[in-house]
C-alpha cells in the first residue's frame, strides 16, 4: 500500500510495514519502541511532557499507554514522510523515498498542511475550572506551589494559569494567612497575656 507523505500512521502502521518489507516481527517491534521511546514527544502526535520509556504498547491497534499516565491511553501517529526517514525501504539506499500514488483516492487523500505547520506546537488549552477544583480538593489545603505542581502533573497537556490554582485553592479553604499576620497575630496574644499578668489584682469594697 502506498502513503502520501502527509498521511499519518500509527505505531500498527508501522510495524506492519516493515514486517511487509521482511523485517521479523520481533526486531521491528524492537526498532519502533527504540524510536518511540527516544523521539516520541518530537515526531508522534499528541504530545506529552512525561517520559516515553516503558510504554505500554498494543500492537494490533496502535495505542500506548504512557507509564506516567497509565489511564490515558491515547494512539500515537507519525507523517508516512517521518516513518520512511527513519525506516528506508530496503534496497533504496541512504535516500529515503515515499511511496506515491499517482491518482489517489478521495480516501487516501490527506489535506495539505499549511506553511509552518510543521513546526508550530500544538495548540495547548487551558484547564477547566472544575477539573483544578477536583485535583486541588483530593490533595487538600496544601501551599500554591504545591498544589500548582499537582495540577500540572495530574492535567500534563493542559496549560494551568497560576491565578486559577490560587482562586480555587481559596474558594475551597479559604484566603491564606501570610505569615506577616500570624507572626503579628501570636505578638498580639503573648502582649495579652504579659498585660493579664502585670495588671492589678481586683479589690474587694
Amino acid at each position: 500500500m502506498a502513503y502520501q507523505p502527509s498521511e499519518l500512521l500509527t505505531l500498527a502502521n508501522q510495524l506492519r510495514l516493515l514486517m511487509e518489507q521482511g523485517i521479523p516481527e520481533d526486531e521491528a517491534k524492537a526498532s519502533l519502541r527504540k524510536l518511540f521511546e527516544l523521539e516520541g514527544r518530537s515526531i508522534y502526535s499528541p504530545k506529552y511532557i512525561v517520559s516515553y520509556e516503558a510504554a505500554l504498547i498494543d500492537w494490533a491497534t496502535g495505542q500506548v499507554a504512557l507509564r506516567r499516565l497509565p489511564r490515558q491511553v491515547f494512539t500515537p501517529t507519525l507523517t508516512a514522510a517521518a516513518h520512511f526517514a527513519h525506516f528506508p525501504e530496503r534496497g533504496s539506499g541512504d535516500t529515503a523515498e515515499v511511496p506515491v500514488t499517482e491518482n489517489p483516492s478521495a480516501d487516501q487523500q490527506a489535506p495539505e498542511a499549511s506553511p509552518g505547520a510543521i513546526n508550530r506546537k500544538p495548540a495547548v488549552r487551558t484547564a477547566s475550572s472544575s477539573s483544578v477544583k477536583a485535583v486541588i480538593r483530593k490533595r487538600g489545603a496544601a501551599p500554591e506551589a504545591e498544589l500548582q505542581r499537582a495540577v500540572r502533573e495530574a492535567l500534563p497537556n493542559k496549560h494551568v494559569p497560576r491565578g486559577l490554582v490560587r482562586q480555587v485553592r481559596e474558594e475551597l479553604f479559604g484566603k491564606p494567612v501570610s505569615d506577616a499576620q500570624s507572626r503579628k497575630s501570636r505578638r498580639n496574644k503573648v502582649a495579652e497575656k504579659v498585660a493579664g499578668f502585670n495588671s492589678p489584682p481586683p479589690r474587694d469594697f
